[in-house]
């Protein structure tokens, strides 16, 4: 094995100057981008985790046990239909769940999930990934809220994970269960990893 680079003949060198190009490109973070996805097609294999809902049964009064976990995707979807507005919310069972209007809304339809290298944390929607445009013209950006109801009565708490939602007017909205959860001070905005 050769120890010195200069004595190395310029075929290999070259094929080695490839390849650290190559894992540079493989190891820079995939920017953030929407891919559509069509009715009961797979989603992308890089969609980009919005959070992990902590799934539970009911197992006495106010109390519920956890059954599972399951990796909920960001989506959006035009809603409502004929209009020029997408609504963010998460991807279940092939459908794209979202807040509309303070109510629950989904589309089983053609949606899109949006695909690269993100990362979570406080600050300014201004800074964020803008992602969508409400029927007004508002700008959307991609949220998430931490769910844990307090029990009341009994003791303890209901934790249901991280689940993703839009901002808008300084609130993330997101849906659980077919209820709205929203959140003005305690919440996560999605932004481009670097």
């Amino acid at each position: 094995m050769c120890n010195n680079l200069n004595a190395m003949k310029p075929p290999n060198m070259l094929l080695l100057v490839l390849l650290a190009a190559s894992l540079l490109r493989a190891a820079s973070p995939e920017k953030l981008h929407w891919v559509r996805v069509e009715k009961g097609a797979a989603l992308p294999q890089n969609a980009t985790p919005g959070g992990t809902e902590i799934l539970r049964q009911r197992s006495g009064v106010g109390q519920h046990r956890e059954t599972g976990r399951q990796v909920r995707y960001i989506c959006k979807a035009q809603y409502p239909a004929g209009k020029e507005s997408y609504q963010i919310g998460k991807v279940v069972n092939h459908t794209c769940n979202f807040e509309y209007g303070n109510r629950p809304a989904y589309v089983s339809g053609a949606f899109w999930v949006l695909a690269g290298d993100g990362e979570w944390k406080k600050g300014s929607p201004n800074a964020s990934v803008p992602s969508s445009t409400d029927t007004d013209g508002e700008e959307l950006y991609v949220c998430r809220v931490h769910i844990v109801d307090k029990v009341k009565p009994g003791p303890g708490y209901n934790d249901y994970g991280w689940h993703p939602g839009k901002l808008r007017d300084d609130t993330c909205r997101a849906e659980l269960g077919g209820s709205i959860r929203t959140s003005d001070n305690d919440y996560e905005l999605l932004y481009q990893k670097h």
